[in-house]
C-alpha cells in the first residue's frame, strides 16, 4: 500500500481556502531530511517542538504521523492521522495514511472505511483507489488460503492464489496479515545487478559497491535489499525486519534519489570477507548529504552480501 509523503498534503493545501498561514519551511525540510536518513528519534523531537509552537500547522503533524509509522508506533500514528483528518476534513491524504496503518495491524475493515471516506472527499484519488484494491486482494488471498484446507475447494483456491501471486508476488507468499501489507521480506536471490564475483579480486568488490549504489539510485527496493545478507546487523539495535521496513519506505518516499560513490578503497580481510570504504554523496528532492561510508562484505554462496554498514567520521 502507498503511504503518501508530505508533498501530497501540500498540494492539497494549495487548493484549499481554509488553510492557515504557514510558518517558515526550514523545520519542515529538516524533518523531511531526517526521515530520509533514518534519524527518526531526532525527527520526532524537532517535529514535536515545532507542533508545540505551531499547533494549527497540519504539515508537521502529518510528518509526525509518517515518523510514527516508520517507527511502527501504530497506536500513536493512528491518533495523529485521525486527529488531523478531523481537524482538516477536506483533506483525503491523512485518511489514506490512516488506512495504511490500519492495514499494517491487520484492521482491514477500518482500513476500508478510511479509504472509502478519502474517496468520498476526492473520487479521483488514485492512491486511495489503488490501496483499496490492495485491501481487497489481501482479503481475497486470506480467504483463498482458508479454502485450500478444504478438499473440495483446494484445487480451485490454489489456482486463484497463483493468479494473485503473479499480480503481487510478496502477497501470495506472506504467512500473516501484517506481512502481506508491509512487504518486508527482501529479495535474496541473485539478480542481474549483483555480479557473481571472484572473492580475491578487489575490483569485483568495487563493482559490487557501485551496483548497490545504482539499485539505491533507481529506487529498486527489492534489488537494493537483496545486496544485504540475512545476518545484516542494523545500527542502533534495530531488528532486521524493522530496518527493512524503514528502508522500503525511505526508498519509495523521495521523488528521486541520486547516489554518488567516490574514492572507493577495498581490502580483503579473509578469503570470504572484504571491506569497502568510500565517500557517498546522497541527493534527493528534499535532502543532500555527504558521508564517509564503510561496508563490511561477506561472501555467501557465489555472491557478496553486506553484513555491516557504518558511517565513519570524516
Amino acid at each position: 500500500m502507498k503511504i503518501l509523503p508530505i508533498i501530497v498534503l501540500l498540494i492539497a493545501f494549495a487548493a484549499s481556502t481554509a488553510v492557515p498561514a504557514q510558518p517558515d519551511q526550514a523545520d519542515i525540510k529538516r524533518v523531511q531530511g531526517l526521515i530520509e536518513t533514518g534519524e527518526l528519534d531526532e525527527a520526532l523531537k524537532v517535529a514535536e517542538v515545532y507542533i508545540a509552537d505551531n499547533p494549527q500547522d497540519p504539515r508537521m503533524r502529518f510528518l509526525k504521523g509518517l515518523i510514527l509509522t516508520n517507527r511502527s508506533d501504530w497506536e500513536e500514528a493512528i491518533k495523529v492521522f485521525r486527529t488531523l483528518s478531523n481537524d482538516f476534513p477536506d483533506l483525503p491524504a491523512p485518511l489514506n495514511n490512516l488506512a495504511v496503518v490500519y492495514a499494517e495491524t491487520g484492521n482491514y475493515d477500518l482500513a476500508q472505511e478510511a479509504l472509502k471516506q478519502a474517496l468520498s472527499i476526492n473520487p479521483e484519488y488514485a492512491s486511495a483507489h489503488e490501496n483499496l484494491g490492495d485491501i481487497y486482494v489481501t482479503l481475497a488471498t486470506l480467504s483463498y488460503r482458508q479454502a485450500t484446507s478444504h478438499e473440495q475447494s483446494q484445487q480451485t483456491a490454489q489456482a486463484k492464489l497463483k493468479v494473485l501471486g503473479q499480480l503481487i508476488p510478496d502477497l501470495a507468499d506472506a504467512s500473516t496479515p501484517v506481512q502481506t501489507i508491509s512487504k518486508t521480506t527482501p529479495q535474496t536471490a541473485p539478480t542481474a545487478s549483483q555480479p557473481v564475483i571472484d572473492p580475491t579480486n578487489s575490483k569485483e568488490v568495487e563493482s559490487f559497491v557501485k551496483a548497490w549504489a545504482s539499485a539505491w539510485s533507481s529506487q529498486d527496493v527489492d534489488n537494493y535489499l537483496g545486496f544485504y545478507g540475512d545476518d545484516f546487523q542494523p545500527a542502533e539495535g534495530k531488528s532486521l525486519s524493522r530496518w527493512r521496513s524503514e528502508r522500503r519506505y525511505r526508498l519509495a518516499y523521495p521523488a528521486y534519489i541520486r547516489i554518488g560513490i567516490e574514492d572507493v578503497n577495498t581490502r580483503m580481510l579473509t578469503e570470504n570477507q572484504a571491506e569497502a570504504t568510500f565517500t557517498q554523496r546522497y541527493e534527493s528532492n528534499t535532502f543532500r548529504d555527504t558521508a564517509l561510508k564503510q561496508l563490511l562484505l561477506e561472501r555467501q554462496g557465489n555472491q557478496w552480501k553486506i553484513v555491516q554498514e557504518r558511517v565513519r567520521p570524516e
